[in-house]
C-alpha cells in the first residue's frame, strides 16, 4: 500500500495562524507502545534520526522501481532524492515543521528474527502527517513501506497509529486527508476500512509515475466513531 506522498502541489496550505513555536507537540510517539511483530519480523514506529541515512537511502534505492512511480518528484531523479544532501534536506525540514505543529514525520523499522539470529534493524518505511493547516486542523497522510507478504498489514496497522495519535494529541488534528493516484488503488480498501470517505477526484492533481494524474481524495474526521474504529484497527492487527 502506497498513499501518495505530499508533492510540491499542496492540498491543505501552510496557513500558522492559531499555531505558536514551542506550544506544539512533536509527534514523537511511545516506541514501547508502538511495536508491533508480524510474522518473525518485529515493526517500530519513531520520528527519524540524522544517523537513519544509510538504512533509508538503502530501503528506497533497492525497492526504486516499486516507490518511484508514487513518491518520485517532477524535475528531480530518484538517485537525486536519495542522495545525503536530499537527507539533510528532508530531516531539518521535518524537524522544523515538526516542532511548530506542521507535520509529523515517522519511521518504520522493521527488526527481522529467524530461529537462532536477530537481524541489524533496516528502515522499512515511512508514516507521516505533513502540511498541516492552522485553520482548518488537517493533515495530510503520506504512507510507504518495502512489498512483503505482511505489507498490507503493516502499513494499515502503522497509519492507523499515526492517525489517531495526531486526533488524540494535546492540539489534535480535525481531518486527515489522504490523496491517492487513480491508478494506484491499493490503499482504497483500507482507507474506507479506517473511516476515510472518498469526497472528490481531483484532475491531474500531481504526478503519478511521471504524468500529471487524477487524484482521488479520501478524509477522515476526527470523531468518536473514527476513533473507536482506529483503536479497533490497531487491537485487531
Amino acid at each position: 500500500m502506497t498513499v501518495n506522498h505530499a508533492q510540491n502541489i499542496p492540498l491543505v496550505g501552510y496557513q500558522q495562524s492559531g499555531i505558536h513555536a514551542g506550544i506544539a507537540e512533536t509527534g514523537a510517539l511511545n516506541t514501547e507502545a508502538f511495536t508491533r511483530s508480524f510474522g518473525t519480523s518485529s515493526f517500530t514506529i519513531r520520528v527519524p534520526r540524522f544517523a537513519d541515512f544509510e538504512r533509508w537511502r538503502t530501503t528506497r534505492v533497492t525497492h526504486a522501481d516499486f516507490l518511484s512511480p508514487a513518491f518520485g518528484e517532477a524535475g528531480r531523479t530518484w538517485k537525486e532524492l536519495n542522495t545525503p544532501a536530499a537527507w539533510i534536506e528532508k530531516y531539518v525540514t521535518d524537524r522544523r515543521l515538526s516542532r511548530r505543529g506542521l507535520s509529523f514525520p515517522h519511521l518504520l523499522v522493521e527488526t527481522a528474527q529467524t530461529t537462532t539470529v536477530k537481524k541489524n534493524p533496516i528502515v522499512a518505511g515511512e508514516v507521516n502527517i505533513s502540511r498541516v493547516d492552522g485553520l482548518s486542523h488537517a493533515g495530510e497522510l503520506s504512507v510507504w513501506c518495502t512489498p512483503s507478504v505482511h505489507q498490507s498489514e503493516v502499513t494499515g496497522w502503522a497509519g492507523h497509529v499515526v492517525v489517531l495519535n495526531a486526533f488524540t494529541r494535546t492540539n489534535p488534528l480535525r481531518w486527515v486527508i489522504a490523496p491517492v493516484a487513480v491508478d494506484n488503488p491499493r490503499p482504497a480498501k483500507g482507507l474506507a476500512l479506517a473511516g476515510f470517505e472518498r469526497t472528490a477526484t481531483l484532475r491531474r492533481q500531481r504526478d503519478y509515475a511521471g504524468s500529471p494524474t487524477d487524484h482521488d481524495l479520501w478524509v477522515c474526521e476526527n470523531t468518536d466513531r473514527n476513533r473507536i474504529r482506529l483503536r479497533e484497527l490497531m487491537d485487531i492487527a
